[in-house]
């Protein structure tokens, strides 16, 4: 833009594009020297520019000058001491996102100390310059009360919901809680703090501590919950080998007891979440150890409670809770003891956990078997969908054309040959049918890919060649026809490639059907335009039989400087 300026051009090529260049048009740049996230110029760029000196604004030469414009006879001594207030800010307090002590601060008080003067024209002028202070103090006091009052009734109405299902929304209301509450902590320390400094009484917010108090135990609640459901899936369905059982064992028992301890401090639906046995009523209500049990059974078991769990071993499979319920197992449903000794267990208890192990050695190996390859087709599935992540497309501006062209496809293409087969292999796999489906869509997506690829290269080799042809005037007024399909393939091309620029991830872009369909038809035109373009070569031939000798790039050339 600066070459296109000294060189007095009135239209210059910005990246592509052409742009009109106005006379009036100038470039300042502010650096802002020492301000944070703020770098230097690099050295050439600089050389373009022509440097100012710029200096900091002395903020007692403009306060003083603001107040004695708004009335004020006082206006030094007044501007020296607000000044002097807002930097023993800045260097005293402590750094807060929240705190502002630079100019438009200053600037704010020295505005509203002017309309506070056009309203009392005879008041203590130092008495005018702190009422603005009290007057916005006070505002803003009554606006975090008022806060702090609808935060009490969320945080009163949050301890009264219950269901563990929407443990996602609950954690996230807790976030908001706490994020909320601390801000009203701050908001309140900082107002202290002007009290003070005005030489004000104090004023105590009771408030937040109470919502503090109220929210803590309800809030630990919910996020135990959270821990245990995100836990849960990969207890459930992820690989067995991967189960920690130690680390099981102690989440359990650290959740267990912590629900424990909050019962106490609980009611209402929130103790749906809890186990908790009432004497009295003997109502029994399912809390995080039984629903373990109920949705995974899986649970890695002391020693000493071995004996405890003899219902379950025995042939009818029933779990005995102390509340006199009986939880029947399916089919389904194994339980795996984890003991460091079974010194305290009985022969009959060893003899039903591990005595009648050999006589199923045979359908474990088979079942291991499966559940090995299984998992093997699964993970290298994972890591072939992970290989196309970063994987787009390389373009390259085209000549004067305005648009652009594919280029280094060798590695895009050889990977998805390379998964092709490798998904084709997959599915003549007798180990397949957990994920089945998965497979083939991914093998229709990489299909779909490989078609849209090849078409999408048959379409660029014939727009190369037809492009110079047909961007010739006297070309298209011989041959209207074949110059108005290709000017549609040149408008398909052209939204093709702006739109694969903006997103140029491989398997987004391959990901639409509509495209392939744009590009088949592209090149059915192309393919008509090429036939025209040979069958007009071939008269003039026969009408110029010399020209036989001539290539066809050699002809249209002559042909597209004849009159």
């Amino acid at each position: 833009m600066q070459r296109a300026k000294s060189a007095g051009l009135k239209t210059f090529d910005f990246e592509g594009t052409k742009l009109s260049l106005r006379p009036t048009f100038s470039v300042f740049i502010t650096m802002n020297p020492g301000y944070a996230g703020r770098s230097e110029l690099p050295d050439n760029l600089k050389a373009l520019f022509r440097s100012v000196a710029m200096m900091v604004p002395d903020y007692a030469l403009i306060s003083e000058i603001m107040l004695y414009s708004s009335g004020y006879l006082q206006a030094r001594d007044l501007a020296r001491k607000l000044v002097a207030t807002y930097k023993l800010c800045s260097e005293q307090l402590s750094s807060q996102s929240h705190y502002d002590y630079g100019m438009r601060a200053v600037m704010s008080v020295l505005r509203a100390a002017g309309a506070i003067k056009q309203k009392f024209p005879d008041g203590l002028e130092d008495v005018l310059m702190l009422r603005r202070y009290m007057t916005q103090l006070k505002a803003e006091q009554m606006a975090l009360a008022k806060d702090l009052a609808e935060l009490r009734a969320e945080v009163d109405k949050f301890t009264t919901l219950g269901d563990l299902k929407q443990v996602d929304d609950r954690t996230s209301q807790v976030a908001d809680l706490h994020s909320r509450l601390q801000r009203m902590g701050e908001l309140a320390e900082l107002y202290q703090a002007r009290e003070t400094i005005f030489g004000l009484p104090t004023t105590d917010y009771p408030q937040i501590e109470l919502i503090q108090k109220t929210l803590d135990p309800y809030a630990t609640l919910w996020q135990t919950c959270g821990e245990f459901m995100r836990c849960l899936p990969d207890w459930m369905d992820g690989p067995f080998t991967e189960i920690d059982a130690d680390a099981m064992a102690a989440d359990v028992d650290r959740w267990w007891r912590g629900t424990a301890k909050l019962a106490k401090s609980l009611e209402g639906p929130p103790l749906e979440v809890v186990a908790q046995f009432d004497p009295i009523s003997h109502e029994w209500k399912d809390g995080i150890l039984a629903k373990i049990f109920r949705e995974c059974a899986t649970d890695p078991c002391p020693d000493r409670k071995i004996e405890n769990m003899n219902t379950v071993l025995d042939d009818n499979k029933k779990l005995c809770l102390n509340s006199g319920e009986i939880i029947q197992m399916s089919s389904t449903m194994n339980l795996i003891f984890e003991v460091q000794d079974l010194a305290v267990a009985s022969p009959a208890t060893v003899s039903r956990c591990g005595m009648e192990l050999p006589k199923f050695l045979a359908q474990i190996e088979e079942v291991s078997e499966y559940a090995s390859k299984e998992y093997s087709l699964e993970r290298t599935l994972d890591k072939m969908q992970g290989d196309w992540t970063g994987v787009a497309f390389d373009s390259m501006p085209w000549r004067a054309t305005g648009t652009f062209i594919l280029r280094a496809l060798d590695d895009i293409q050889m990977l998805l040959d390379d998964q092709v087969v490798k998904t084709q292999s997959m599915r003549a796999s007798p180990y397949i049918g957990p994920f089945e489906d998965r497979v083939r869509l991914w093998e229709a997506k990489l299909n779909l890919t490989q078609e849209i690829l090849d078409q999408w290269l048959k379409c660029q080799q014939g727009w190369l060649y037809l492009e110079p042809i047909f961007g010739s005037d006297d070309i298209m007024a011989q041959m209207p026809n074949e110059g108005r399909k290709f000017k549609a393939v040149d408008q398909t091309w052209r939204r093709t490639m702006e739109k694969m620029i903006k997103n140029p991830e491989v398997l987004v872009v391959c990901s639409d059907d509509e495209l392939l369909k744009a590009l088949v038809e592209a090149n059915k035109l192309l393919d008509a335009v090429q036939k025209g373009l040979n069958d007009y070569l071939e008269t003039k031939r026969l009408a110029f039989p010399r020209f036989y000798f001539l290539s066809n790039d050699e002809l249209l050339e002559i042909l597209s400087e004849t009159k």
